[in-house]
């Protein structure tokens, strides 16, 4: 699933998925350039190696949009999440900051791998405020991480047994 906003990258075992941030200056402009830090990086075949690449690479692009910021648009901000999967030595890995997510398929059956880093996920999670509450809240959208929004950027990492049995969704929230 890709949105107006989002980009997508399959390269080299590494899929992408980049939805720039509604209603924050130029996400697309974000998201496109998370995609195109990807379009050339030769990728390690150390599993360690490959997630170190992945998460400098990430990181780079948040200090560039982090600069265009200050210098082009007056400290505006400007951001896009990220999920990210890829294969390695026998191991899938999932890489997220946003609300971004990934699912693995089994059996015809979505289940929701990445949780949102978002405001209300964090209160559900710290128990300050029940599902039925999450559902009402107005605050749904508001995320705490995406690369670009804040000086740095952190991520969450899932290994998955790679096999030809997982069929794992990338998607934006959109």
């Amino acid at each position: 699933l890709v949105s107006w906003a989002s980009e997508m990258c399959i390269r080299d075992r590494l899929w992408i998925v980049a939805d720039g941030m509604g209603g924050h200056a130029e996400g697309d402009k974000a998201s496109k350039a998370l995609v195109k830090a990807f379009e050339n990086l030769e990728l390690s075949d150390v599993l360690s190696e490959r997630i170190s690449q992945i998460e400098s690479t990430i990181c780079q692009v948040n200090d560039e949009l982090q600069h265009y910021s200050q210098v082009t648009l007056n400290g505006k901000s400007i951001g896009t999440t990220v999920v990210l999967y890829t294969v390695c030595q026998g191991v899938g890995v999932l890489i997220w900051a946003g609300d971004s997510r990934g699912y693995k398929v089994v059996k015809n059956q979505f289940e929701q791998i990445t949780w949102d880093h978002s405001h209300i996920e964090e209160l559900l999670k710290a128990g300050q405020i029940t599902k039925e509450e999450a559902a009402d809240s107005k605050l749904s959208n508001v995320i705490t991480r995406a690369v670009g929004a804040h000086k740095g950027i952190y991520f969450d990492h899932v290994l998955i047994p790679a096999n030809f049995d997982n069929i794992i969704l990338l998607c934006s929230d959109g």
